[in-house]
């Protein structure tokens, strides 16, 4: 009798171990069916208007996006300074407030097997002025990425460990 008991007790766990199993094999090939779409790396070596510190990496694809300027009233016209509150295009959650970040044009990154092409960034020399923010652990010792400290949805930004400075992307806030 006590025989049986195990036996079965093993055929279950068999069984759900078999179950697990399969649900894992499905989330990886879930995971692996999206590709990002992108340009390959040959065709940004083609281009005299771009950098080439990536010509060597062979898997190397920008994610074009159709990002435009922050409208007008966001940035001051002559200053460049926040005239709004930056918000969590998730859960509303106030990010930063006026007057503390400047608007600048895209800074360049070496040394990424993949990027997102932004154009516009908020600039903030101090992690201080921040309202709610969220940074992660050290990357290579380099930056840390910043999002939201209430949701932790998606990464806005990013933290240079070796100057202290942060910067958001214009395209991933919402205004307020």
């Amino acid at each position: 009798m006590e025989n049986e008991q195990q036996q079965q007790d093993n055929n279950t766990n068999e069984q759900q171990e078999q179950q697990q199993d399969n649900t894992n094999t499905v989330v990886v090939e879930e995971e692996q069916q999206g590709e990002p779409e992108g340009i390959p790396i040959e065709e940004i070596n083609r281009d005299p208007n771009v950098d080439n510190a990536f010509a060597d990496a062979s898997n190397f694809t920008i994610i074009v996006k159709n990002e435009e300027a922050p409208a007008e009233g966001i940035a001051h016209p002559e200053t460049k300074k926040l005239t709004k509150r930056i918000h969590c295009r998730r859960c509303d959650c106030t990010v930063l407030i006026q007057n503390n970040a400047t608007l600048i044009p895209l800074l360049n990154q070496k040394g990424s097997d993949t990027a997102e092409e932004l154009k516009w960034m908020w600039f903030l020399p101090d992690m201080f002025q921040f309202e709610n923010i969220a940074f992660s652990k050290d990357v290579k010792n380099k930056i840390k990425y910043l999002t939201c400290a209430e949701c932790e949805y998606e990464i806005i930004g990013v933290h240079d460990l070796t100057t202290k400075e942060n910067y958001i992307a214009h395209d991933r806030i919402v205004y307020k």
